[in-house]
C-alpha cells in the first residue's frame, strides 16, 4: 500500500511505546467500518484504516475535526474519539492480547495472585488453585471489560477493532495464543 490519496487524512497519535506487534499476521493494516456522528446529526458510516504503527486513515480531516472540538464544535466525532483513543488504547494492551507480553502479576506471601494495575473490574481469585489464579488472572486483563475499566473509554469501539483484529488472526483463542 503506498501513500493515501488527497482525499484521506492521516492521524499519527501519540503512542506510550514502540510497538512490534502488528495488527495481522502479514503486517496489513485492519479496517474498520463505524458510525461516525457528527456534531449532533445523524451517523454516516464509513470505513477507518488502522495501521501497526498508529496511523489512522479516515475519510475526513480528523486533526481539523480536532481543532473545531476544542473550539466549541460540540461533541467529538466518533472517527476523533476512536483516533485518539481507541487506537492507542488497543495498541498499547495488543502485546498482551496477542499473548507477545506477559501480564505483570503480583503473588502475596500469602499466595495471592493479582494483576499489577488491578483496578476495580479485577475479579478475586482466592478460591482457586495458585496455577487456576495465575491463569485467570492472565485471561482477565485481555478482556474488554478489563479495557473498559482501566482506561475509562467505550468498550463498543474498543470491541470493534479487536474484533476485525481477531479476525485477522483467526480468532485470538487459536494457537499460537492458547
Amino acid at each position: 500500500m503506498g501513500e493515501p490519496s488527497r482525499d484521506v487524512a492521516v492521524l499519527r497519535p501519540v503512542i506510550s511505546r514502540e510497538f512490534a506487534t502488528d495488527l495481522t499476521p502479514d503486517g496489513q493494516p485492519v479496517t474498520v467500518r463505524i458510525a461516525c456522528r457528527l456534531n449532533r446529526g445523524r451517523a454516516k458510516h464509513h470505513t477507518v484504516t488502522v495501521h501497526s504503527d498508529g496511523r489512522v486513515d479516515s475519510p475526513h480531516d480528523l486533526d481539523l475535526e480536532e481543532i473545531a472540538q476544542r473550539l466549541g464544535g460540540g461533541p467529538p466525532p466518533t472517527c476523533l474519539t476512536f483516533a485518539r483513543e481507541v487506537v492507542p488504547i488497543v495498541l498499547n494492551e495488543l502485546p498482551i492480547i496477542l499473548r507477545r507480553e506477559r501480564p505483570l502479576i503480583a503473588i502475596s506471601p500469602q499466595g495471592k495472585v493479582r494483576h499489577l494495575d488491578s483496578i476495580g473490574c479485577c475479579r478475586k481469585t482466592s478460591a482457586l488453585s495458585h496455577h487456576q489464579q495465575i491463569k485467570s488472572v492472565c485471561a482477565h486483563v485481555r478482556t474488554l471489560e478489563h479495557l473498559h475499566v482501566k482506561y475509562s473509554n467505550d468498550n463498543y469501539l474498543i470491541g470493534m477493532l479487536l474484533d476485525q483484529i481477531s479476525r485477522a488472526w483467526n480468532g485470538l483463542r487459536t494457537p499460537p495464543f492458547s
